[in-house]
Formats: C-alpha cells, sequence, structure tokens
C-alpha cells in the first residue's frame, strides 16, 4: 500500500481525528472511505448529468 502525506492545520487535523474516532476508524481507514464515497458521488452526479442531457434530445 501506498502512503500520502497531508499537511493541514492543527484545527482540521483535529476534526479529522475526532470523525474518524466517531466512525470507529483509524484516520487512513476514514479518509480512504470518505474519498471513495466522494469519487462516488461525484461519478453518480456525472450519470445523473448524462441522462438528463440525453433525455433533452428525445
Amino acid at each position: 500500500m501506498k502512503t500520502i502525506t497531508l499537511k493541514t492545520q492543527d484545527d482540521f487535523f483535529e476534526q479529522i481525528n475526532q470523525m474518524a474516532f466517531d466512525a470507529h476508524l483509524s484516520k487512513s481507514s476514514f479518509i480512504r472511505k470518505t474519498i471513495l464515497d466522494y469519487q462516488k458521488k461525484v461519478k453518480g452526479g456525472e450519470m445523473a448529468k448524462k441522462m438528463r442531457e440525453d433525455s433533452l434530445r428525445s
């Protein structure tokens, strides 16, 4: 597994730490899950946009 380093402000770090704790995940697992969820949202949005565009052509 590869490593990504992220520099951030202390308050943002603490927010991530707290959210990971609340989700019962490590910070790494929480960040991976959050990025995957975002990726699904973006791809879902692209799909919805394509469907709207295609429906206007009909």
